[in-house]
């Protein structure tokens, strides 16, 4: 079993410092790692790390047989393959003996010119297939994804969005399902988002609907940058993974002028953050990002006030991150807290869940208690077996997708978010060594100063799911 003194000495990221930095900003505290600004490097893979069917999320390591850069694919398995060694990277960093990154997406900020000529190079090369996929489309639709290009091309003429729109045209997700709330179909949502009709005033819609196209093709390159917002980053990448549209939906909502969207239970409806900097703020964070999460933070930490700029009222709950899992969703979603003894429980759940299609948000302990990263909120996605030994895939709102042998995540597992079954939301007490002392980091984890001024009054409470999600 990993210890969590060796956790500590892992090799975590380190958040660098913003580019513009607000008085009082939290910064290596309040929040988990901004993007790294190189393209991580990639060791020869000694396997393709794909989820088994339990997971939602595409294999993404590269495998033997991708084209090279430039080369026409044979297929549309050839093209995901090629596009997916440049959108999500294989990493192969290792936090500790059983624990690694597996891929490092890229978020758009962590490509230089090399690497958007690679990316504008395959979408050239992918110019045949796409031609064929689009030609199953209706004209209104095909005219839809023309409006997104354009609008992606004329912005910044980023090949790694191009790319991105043509790996989400391959894998069928377009034009999409509709929303929760049934207002149109993803490519519908992108489309409108590239017209730049409704977007708030200083919202480039090349930038915006780029970002929107970035995300949705591969959601766990989706990233909380050097905030303290796990919690609602978990959810959000859950989102783009499951309900595209919706996460478009949404999104869109947010950037418009009124700045304001009615969520699919249809009585929450949620404003955008005053403090939510259109600008890039330096958090390593995307345009939507800066304009989602803090939305979304402010939502699920109950009675706190969330000031972005400060970090000041981070932090969620389980029970009021499942709060708002219920109003994105429209339906009564699940939560449980675990203690030491619940280990075969919590990974009953996961299991479960997993078999279901369904992805799993996840609290678990990262580092030792009072660490920078002791608590931390991520999605679990999947199962894998190799050379004998068992593990768990989980995206970490990082960027990054990695994976954890099964008996270590089990020992640091203390809650779960999920859909479940059609039973009402439970109330499982929490036990008593659980969230006492620390809330939910990298998310920010161990937050010091933050942490004596959100805890006292959870300590007093006898409600279930007590856990702070930083």
């Amino acid at each position: 079993m990993t210890s969590l003194s060796k956790v500590r000495n892992a090799p975590v990221y380190t958040p660098p410092p913003p580019k513009e930095t607000e008085p009082n900003t939290i910064v290596a505290k309040q929040g988990g790692p901004s993007p790294e600004t190189s393209t991580p490097t990639k060791p020869e893979a000694k396997q393709k790390p794909g989820y088994e069917a339990t997971s939602t999320f595409e294999a993404t390591a590269p495998a033997p047989g991708a084209p090279k850069p430039g080369k026409e694919p044979k297929n549309k398995e050839e093209a995901l393959l090629r596009a997916d060694e440049i959108l999500n990277p294989s990493s192969g960093e290792k936090r500790d003996d059983d624990w690694t990154v597996l891929n490092d997406g890229t978020d758009g900020k962590a490509t230089g010119k090399k690497e958007e000529g690679i990316a504008s190079a395959q979408v050239k090369a992918n110019e045949k297939l796409e031609k064929e996929e689009l030609a199953k489309l209706s004209e209104g639709d095909r005219k839809k994804y023309k409006e997104v290009k354009d609008a992606i091309g004329e912005y910044h003429d980023k090949g790694s969005e191009q790319l991105a729109l043509q790996k989400m045209l391959f894998q069928g997700k377009l034009p999409g399902e509709k929303d929760l709330k049934g207002e149109g179909t993803t490519l519908d949502h992108l489309a409108d988002a590239a017209s730049g009709k409704n977007l708030a005033k200083g919202i480039n819609r090349g930038d915006f609907t780029g970002t929107l196209v970035r995300e949705m093709a591969t959601p766990s390159s989706i990233n909380q940058g050097s905030k303290g917002t796990c919690a609602p980053t978990a959810l959000s990448i859950d989102l783009a993974d499951k309900n595209p549209a919706e996460y478009a939906r949404i999104s869109k909502g947010l950037a418009s002028n009124e700045g304001k969207v009615e969520l699919a239970d249809g009585k929450t409806t949620l404003e955008r953050e005053k403090e939510a900097s259109i600008k890039d703020d330096g958090s390593g964070r995307s345009i939507n990002q800066r304009i989602l999460a803090p939305t979304l933070m402010e939502f699920s930490n109950g009675d706190g006030d969330y000031n972005d700029k400060t970090g000041e009222g981070a932090g969620a709950t389980t029970d009021n991150l499942d709060k708002l899992n219920d109003a994105i969703h429209g339906k009564n979603m699940r939560h449980e807290s675990f203690g030491d003894n619940d280990k075969d429980k919590a990974l009953s759940v996961i299991d479960s869940e997993l078999k279901r299609g369904n992805n799993v948000l996840t609290g678990m302990r990262f580092e030792e208690e009072g660490k920078q990263h002791s608590y931390h909120e991520v999605l679990v996605t999947g199962t894998s077996e190799e050379n004998g030994k068992k593990y768990i895939h989980f995206t970490n709102p990082w960027g990054t997708e990695e994976r954890m042998l099964r008996e270590d995540f089990a020992d640091r597992v203390f809650s779960a978010n999920y859909e479940g079954n059609d039973e009402r939301r439970n109330g499982i007490s929490l036990p008593s060594n659980i969230g006492r002392g620390g809330g939910l980091g990298g998310l920010g984890g161990g937050l010091g100063d933050l942490m004596n001024v959100a805890l006292p009054a959870l300590r007093d409470q006898q409600a279930a799911s007590l856990d702070k999600l930083f």
